[in-house]
């Protein structure tokens, strides 16, 4: 009597979890870069007793257990889903409730879209007599074969674009450089409003998915035609 009475509630409990609602995934961003932050909320029902939430992307990984309540870095994304930026990572959410030795998943979340950007690179600006050299500094994080863009104001075609420079034992630093006749670069200011040169990079294995643009180094000039301030690096140098 007691093993059928045994198995009756054991079933009923069965309903009961398959009965669970759905675990409800909230993100505070949808845009991050790599070193950003953002926090991921479980949502579970207020009247069960959960016992842990697991979260997981769309790449197959294993779920991992985390509070309900998570804050995770674009990198820490990206490693869970094993991707480089820049991508996409889809992120769902499920509970368990403890029944005994058991522990039951509640049905799965939706999947929430996190966009994870690689960081912007730095951008400045050098003279050195007859031409500048713009140099475009990277995340750490990119590899041999990225490509890197300058632009001169608003325009949104570059003027110019190389790859990546190789690394030294002098120099650990991702870098690109630019290196523009000064002749050449007073025309091309000519032709826009915004007086500022800025640079972006697209990784070799994503060559149409560019990174944000640098912060703009500011070139101005009392008189355009007679010179152009370097205001980045206090740099003046004359146009004859």
């Amino acid at each position: 009597m007691f093993k059928y009475l045994f198995l009756i509630l054991y079933c009923f409990y069965q309903i009961q979890v398959q009965a669970f609602p759905s675990a409800n995934l909230i993100a505070n961003k949808h845009t991050i870069t790599e070193s950003d932050s953002v926090t991921l909320h479980c949502q579970t029902p207020s009247s069960i007793a959960v016992d842990q939430c697991y979260f997981y992307t769309d790449r197959g990984q294993t779920p991992k257990i985390f509070p309900c309540l998570q804050t995770l870095t674009g990198t820490d994304l990206l490693s869970m889903s094993r991707q480089r930026p820049p991508a996409n990572v889809e992120v769902k959410c499920f509970y368990t409730v403890k029944y005994e030795d058991t522990r039951y998943p509640s049905p799965h979340s939706d999947s929430v879209s996190i966009a994870v950007h690689s960081q912007k690179p730095q951008m400045s600006c050098s003279d050195f007599g007859d031409h500048v050299v713009f140099s475009c500094t990277l995340p750490e994080s990119v590899e041999h074969g990225t490509k890197c863009n300058l632009y001169i104001g608003e325009a949104d075609h570059p003027v110019s674009t190389t790859t990546i420079m190789k690394k030294t034992t002098s120099r650990i630093q991702q870098l690109c450089q630019f290196y523009i006749m000064r002749d050449v670069l007073l025309k091309l200011i000519q032709l826009v409003q915004l007086k500022e040169a800025s640079c972006d990079y697209s990784l070799e294995h994503e060559p149409n998915f560019a990174s944000a643009r640098s912060d703009g180094c500011s070139l101005t000039g009392k008189s355009e035609k007679t010179s152009i301030y370097i205001l980045n690096d206090l740099t003046v140098f004359n146009l004859t």
